[in-house]
Parts: C-alpha cells; structure tokens; sequence
C-alpha cells in the first residue's frame, strides 16, 4: 500500500474537510488535489465501500457525521442538513486555516499554491478568500466555458468565528465588513455527475422536500412568488444564457444539454412540492 502521506513535499498548514458517503469511485482525485496539507479530516456518513481504506492510504483522519448535534440519527442515509455537517468538520479541524471540498471536487495546481503562500506568510491583512468555480465534464477533461465566473467563500481562516448556515446550498457566513473577502486566481474544479437522469431525479426529489419543507409556502401569494414566479424566470435565465452561449461560442465548450435539462426538471419539482406544501397547509 502506497503511504501518500509521507511524499516528499512541503507542508501546508491548512485543514481540508470533506463530507463522504461511499465515495470510492472518486475521493483519490480529491485527496490527490491537496495532498502536502497537514490535516485532511473526512466527515463521513457510515460508508460501506473502500472510501475509508483510500482515506486510510492518505493519512486522512475521519469524523462520523452523527457524533455530534444529531442525537438518534442512523447512518447510511442522505445527508439531510449540509450545514450541520461542515460545522462537525470544522469543529474537528486541527489548523487554523481551513479549505472545505466535496468528494468529487478537486482543487488545481495553482489554488494549491496560492494557499500556500497565504497560509506560510502569517499575515492577516484578510482572512477570507472567493475561490473561482471551474465545472467540467464527469472525467475533468473538460472545463466549460461559464456564462460568468462564479465564486464562493470556500478557504478562510477560522480565527474570523464563522459557522455554516443553510440545510442545503449551505454557506460560510460570517462578518464581511469585519473580514472583507478577496478573490483568488487558482480554481477549484466541480466535475457535473454523469447525465443519469434516473440517480438525478431521486436526489433532486430528496434534497428539495427537506429545503421547501423549512419554509413550507402556507399563503396564495407564498405559492405564487417561490413556486411558481421563481421557477418561470429561472426557466427563462437558463433558455436565455444556454442559447446566447451557444449563438457566441459555437468554438467553445459549454455546459450540455443534460444540465440544462436537468436544470429545468429542478424548477418543475419546486414547483410540484410547493404546491403539495402549500394544498396541505390549507386542508
């Protein structure tokens, strides 16, 4: 068995969390990306599959997702609140810097060594850093072309005291007029999961009941502006952007079709759920 965690390189004084659940068929890309980092801490939810062992070869340390905070929660299930679970890893972190990721996300080259100049300078001129998104093809060969390029909080510092936030799409939040953010170069890499519309529609389904069901519509007017208004423009946000991509960069490589369908089918399931929501609210 290769010891990954005895390479020759120089150290980066960062921890890495990463949520995993049977995640065997892509952890090593991920671990691979930020190997030389002295504390890589997966939260994982009662894998059956090797992720455990690969973790094992990468002297990574593991946390359970339902240690903490989730009294009488069986494992081997969905993860039903994202936030809960990032703030288990960063409670867990050794290093005071911190970089989270998901298990089929990797980081590039160039990020890595931007973190580690920042976190090997000691200086706290800021302490929050926008990481650019580069979404690609399922096997990384691809980086496609966005509409506009997207960041998110995604390497801070834990000294600011933040905490996650949000059951799904959950965020970093904390003080940014304290701590003013600033923008990297280097990305991080979100590959797009294969066009299997089947395994897409089950988690779609899944992870919206429980992000609808926070804030159930319970008014008319409720239903009208987040299940039905909201879904129509973003229906016209995603034709708008995908055939405009299309007519300017006919050269370039763009985001498929399947993510526009899939796309789509999202805001037909908000719609669908809120609706269910609201109807139960009335009766």
């Amino acid at each position: 068995m290769t010891n990954h965690s005895n390479h020759s390189v120089k150290h980066i004084r960062c921890s890495v969390g990463i949520l995993t659940y049977n995640s065997e068929k892509k952890i090593r890309r991920a671990l691979e990306s930020v190997e030389g980092f002295t504390d890589i801490v997966l939260c994982d939810g009662g894998s059956t599959d090797r992720t455990l062992e690969i973790a094992r070869e990468y002297g990574c340390r593991v946390v359970d997702q339902y240690a903490k905070n989730n009294p009488g929660h069986n494992p081997n299930h969905p993860i039903c609140d994202f936030a809960r679970e990032r703030n288990i890893v960063l409670e867990a972190a050794n290093e005071d810097w911190f970089l989270y990721i998901d298990s089929d996300e990797y980081i590039s080259d160039e990020l890595r060594e931007e973190i580690r100049s920042i976190t090997s300078s000691n200086s706290e001129d800021c302490m929050a850093f926008e990481i650019p998104i580069g979404n690609q093809s399922p096997d990384g060969a691809v980086t496609y072309k966005p509409w506009k390029q997207n960041y998110q909080v995604r390497f801070f510092n834990r000294k600011i005291g933040g905490h996650f936030k949000k059951v799904m799409h959950e965020r970093y939040d904390f003080d940014r007029e304290k701590h003013p953010t600033r923008k990297l170069t280097g990305k991080w890499y979100v590959p797009f999961s294969k066009p299997d519309f089947q395994g897409y529609s089950k988690a779609v389904n899944y992870r919206l009941e429980i992000l609808l069901s926070q804030a159930p519509p319970t008014t008319l007017g409720q239903f009208l502006y987040s299940g039905v208004l909201i879904p129509i423009k973003r229906l016209l946000g995603f034709t708008y952007r995908m055939v405009l991509m299309r007519m300017f960069y006919p050269w370039k490589q763009i985001v498929p079709l399947y993510y526009f369908r899939n796309q789509c089918y999202s805001q037909w399931v908000i719609f669908r759920i809120s609706l269910k929501l609201y109807l139960s609210h009335k009766v």
